[in-house]
């Protein structure tokens, strides 16, 4: 096969032009609503979305762009894109809020969407890649990622253009001109990107092209892409970042950052240990309504590995999904998003498959896929009344429910469209029953987004405090947080807070400068008072937080003038 040549043709099967833009145009639309909806009305999330948001508040011209810090002090843990990106939208929204900090995911979502879709395309076919297209935007993982301000979704949107290159060269339709040098280059250049964005990334698309030439026998695979030019081209696009970066920041900045931060991880020395098999159970939940399906996928797959020749298209997404989580699997530092750059892939088989058994090509795999399908959609049409009478634990630092009519509103389009779905399986027809699915689960997440987390993590009075600490403390205040007990508690202003989980960091932060202030709940203030080790306190008040049904407090180290009494409201 010489590198340019035709791999595949596909029949023409799918939709024509015109009604596959339609349906695009209404599915980039719908994913760009379940990006947005309640996008900046509540809190952060989590402690990466606060250490996120306050490294790309510090974000700052000369040395501070390529140097990353946080709270003042050197952080080499992760690369700039995101942050970058993330201080450009604090400009355009007016300073450091959870909008700002999550407003760059919304860009980079969409493209990873449709360097997605073109490049399952060329896979599977258009009426394939547009059910995968549906099932990928509503994936569990995938669409918490593209919400919340991580560096995950920045990383996939380049990987994918990367696979979406070696697809335009690999898979041309019938006609189609050879990729020219351009897309060769994107292709690398996207690694390079991916790179920058949060690491090394660019190795799944890396191994599943070395998979696919080995599998095929065929060598001109990897030459097509041109890897003695492209690769130059890759490693210059963090260099423009990282030489500057060594030399400003030095190895106090790029030594922790290639040893702890890289090769540490890679080998599982710090963090999320995990077994080998974590992630072959994982992606079978973490991706719903993806996952479920992949058994089937993985049977229909086997049962024809003789005839998987003759389509390659799907023989590379099989081989990316595969080797892609054998990678992940070696080392022993696992996290569930980990795995999102194999996401497509994986849409891609899972939908293949639900076409291949409505077209009664495999009896068996139609029947399982039935009673799965029945099982989710059926579970859906009776989950939507509960929203009617959830009052509190749904989840940590959750303790009200919206008005009743409010979940009536969200519950009516759930159990319709759930209820289309079983009446689709009755009728025979699993792809039909499976979107009707998807458009169940849209406003089941625009509930959660625009319901319910606004009003159990509004942070009023968390505003409040900081615009307090400010007065209180002047020019060079900072405040922190001790975590109480289990809930995340984030205070704005000019300085947002850093979050401590043990009293040990919190005493080291409070005692390094004056202008300090730490917030914690009064349960947890009177066991870190009760250590010997921590200094007389000063108390600059109490407050009674609704969202969180407790009482926190704000203290300072005392002036000597003050040991005496330890409080000074």
């Amino acid at each position: 096969m010489q590198p340019h040549e035709p791999m595949e043709r596909h029949p023409a099967d799918g939709p024509s032009p015109r009604v596959e833009r339609r349906w695009l145009a209404l599915l980039f639309a719908m994913a760009f609503l379940l990006l947005t909806v309640g996008l900046g009305k509540s809190g952060f999330e989590g402690r990466d979305e606060r250490r996120y948001a306050r490294v790309a508040f510090e974000v700052g011209p000369g040395e501070d762009f390529f140097v990353m810090h946080f709270m003042g002090e050197l952080y080499p843990d992760k690369p700039p894109l995101m942050f970058w990106s993330q201080a450009l939208a604090y400009r355009l929204t007016g300073g450091l809020s959870p909008l700002g900090a999550r407003l760059p995911l919304v860009p980079y979502t969409l493209g990873a969407l449709a360097f997605a879709y073109f490049a399952m395309r060329r896979l599977g076919g258009a009426r394939v890649a547009l059910l995968a297209l549906a099932m990928l935007t509503v994936a569990f993982r995938f669409a918490h990622s593209g919400r919340f301000a991580r560096l995950d979704m920045a990383m996939c949107c380049f990987t994918f253009g990367s696979f979406w290159a070696t697809a335009r060269i690999l898979f041309p339709y019938a006609g189609e001109r050879a990729a020219g040098l351009g897309v060769v280059l994107w292709g690398w250049a996207a690694a390079g990107l991916a790179i920058l964005a949060k690491g090394p990334g660019f190795l799944v698309w890396w191994i599943a092209l070395g998979a696919f030439a080995a599998a095929r026998r065929d060598w001109s695979v990897v030459r097509a892409h041109r890897p003695l030019l492209g690769v130059p081209v890759m490693l210059a696009v963090p260099a423009l970042w990282f030489v500057p970066a060594a030399l400003l920041g030095g190895m106090d900045y790029i030594g922790p950052m290639v040893g702890t931060h890289v090769v540490e991880r890679a080998i599982g020395a710090v963090r999320h240990e995990e077994p080998f098999h974590y992630f072959w159970h994982k992606i079978l939940y973490d991706s719903a309504p993806v996952g479920p399906v992949l058994p089937f996928a993985a049977w229909l797959l086997w049962s024809g590995r003789r005839a998987l020749r003759e389509r390659p298209g799907l023989q590379f997404a099989a081989l990316w999904l595969l080797l892609g989580l054998v990678f992940f699997s070696l080392p022993t530092g696992k996290r569930s998003l980990y795995i999102l750059p194999l996401y497509p892939a994986a849409a891609l088989l899972a939908a293949h498959t639900l076409w291949a058994a409505q077209e009664r090509a495999h009896r068996g795999v139609a029947r399982g896929l039935w009673l799965m399908q029945w099982g989710a959609s059926a579970l859906l049409l009776l989950a939507a009344p509960m929203l009617l009478w959830l009052t509190f634990g749904f989840g940590e630092g959750l303790r009200e429910s919206p008005p009743a009519w409010v979940n009536a509103g969200f519950a009516l389009p759930i159990a319709l469209a759930a209820g289309a779905s079983l009446l689709q399986l009755k009728r025979g027809r699993l792809v039909a029953s499976m979107a009707c699915l998807v458009l169940a689960v849209h406003p089941a997440y625009w509930w959660l987004h625009a319901a319910l987390f606004p009003i159990n993590r509004d942070d009023t009075v968390a505003r409040e405090m900081a615009a307090r600490i400010e007065a209180d403390g002047g020019a060079g205040a900072a405040a922190a947080v001790l975590e109480p007990a289990s809930d995340h508690h984030t205070i704005y202003g000019r300085f947002p807070s850093f979050e401590f989980d043990n009293n040990g960091e919190a005493r080291t932060w409070l005692l390094a400068a004056p202008g300090r202030f730490l917030i914690t709940s009064k349960e947890r203030l009177e066991e870190f008072r009760a250590n010997p080790a921590t200094p007389p306190l000063r108390s600059h008040g109490v407050w009674f937080d609704p969202q969180r049904g407790r009482d926190f407090a704000i203290v300072s180290v005392a002036p000597p003038a003050a040991e005496g009494d330890g409080t000074d409201d």
